[in-house]
């Protein structure tokens, strides 16, 4: 049977609003892959690969060695070694696997130990506003968080009928901040159309936390909600 060599090779990374192609950063996106697989390991123990890996490494409780996380961790040096240039293997592998799967085991168990929150099911559909009033109806969309964002929207009247709609490009920002603008560009144009009495309707309770303090700590986001309280109170 032929055998292969595997060449590797760094990608470059930058934005498209910068000229690049935007693709991901290779080592952090193994990285996440990694940390993902290492923490459904420990999670997930019904899943037939979790009782596979447990039935032939046994992994143990008390943090003893075993091949997964050696596998794990030296394959996470290698490409960290490839892809970054600082990057410097620890001298005492042996401890540092040992401590690694320590950490994990203590992450497991206090999941186990703190209680879940309930979810709970809400249908959501849209309601008519009362007599004379247009509705707002604003929501953000992400390609990751933070990643590139924008936001749309529409105005409704109390029949339903679409006066207009939207689209509004943030670029790279926190879903948040989607959804700020969302609401921002959408009362600005019901503003614009003349309309005074607006029933503002969104889908992200810490927007709508944000909106009702009317203040936040968050500098980034300080000028959105002070911008959209000055249109809400408007004469």
């Amino acid at each position: 049977m032929p055998s292969y060599a595997m060449h590797t090779m760094q990608l470059p990374v930058l934005l498209t609003k910068c000229g690049g192609m935007g693709l991901r950063d290779m080592a952090l996106f193994n990285t996440a892959i990694l940390a993902k697989k290492g923490w459904g390991f420990l999670t997930r123990r019904s899943a037939l690969w979790v009782q596979v890996l447990r039935g032939k490494y046994v992994v143990t409780r008390s943090g003893q060695l075993c091949l997964v996380w050696r596998y794990w961790l030296f394959w996470g040096w290698r490409n960290k070694g490839l892809f970054e240039q600082d990057f410097v293997r620890p001298r005492d592998e042996v401890r540092a696997i040992h401590a690694t799967a320590h950490s994990f085991e203590q992450a497991r168990d206090l999941r186990s130990n703190t209680s879940q929150p309930r979810r709970e099911w809400r249908w959501i559909r849209w309601r008519r506003p009362p007599p004379r009033l247009v509705k707002v109806n604003t929501n953000g969309a992400l390609r990751g968080n933070p990643g590139i964002v924008g936001a749309g929207g529409l105005l409704r009247n109390d029949d339903g009928y679409r006066i207009c709609r939207f689209l509004h490009n943030v670029g790279f920002a926190t879903s948040t901040t989607a959804e700020l603008w969302g609401a921002l560009v959408g009362l600005q144009l019901a503003w614009d159309h003349g309309y005074r009495h607006v029933v503002l309707e969104l889908d992200s309770q810490v927007v709508q936390r944000l909106l009702s303090d009317g203040a936040t700590h968050n500098q980034c986001l300080e000028s959105l909600v002070s911008s959209i309280s000055d249109i809400l109170h408007r004469d």
